[in-house]
């Protein structure tokens, strides 16, 4: 896996640098987007369980707090997931 994904890693790399270019010589721009569901996402980002402390894919919202809705995380990464939820 670890092969196959170094050369996908390259071709989706370039495909996103340089876009595809039709028969006709028009060069179509490419954007990714990254999907898939709750656990997918988790693995991929190699986070914690939905369940757990800091839960959120997206800040550093704790559990406790989640009710509260006077408070705000910006919208960036979960980085206390992988420290606090071992």
């Amino acid at each position: 896996m670890a092969k196959v994904g170094h050369v996908f890693e390259y071709q989706l790399q370039d495909l996103q640098e340089n876009g595809i270019y039709d028969d006709n010589n028009i060069h179509w721009p490419i954007e990714f987007f990254f999907s898939g569901d709750w656990k997918f996402m988790y693995n991929i980002m190699g986070l914690s369980a939905p369940n757990s402390k800091y839960f959120c894919l997206y800040c550093d919202c704790e559990a406790s707090s989640r009710w509260n809705m006077d408070l705000q995380w910006p919208i960036k990464e979960n980085t206390k997931s992988k420290y606090y939820n071992l």
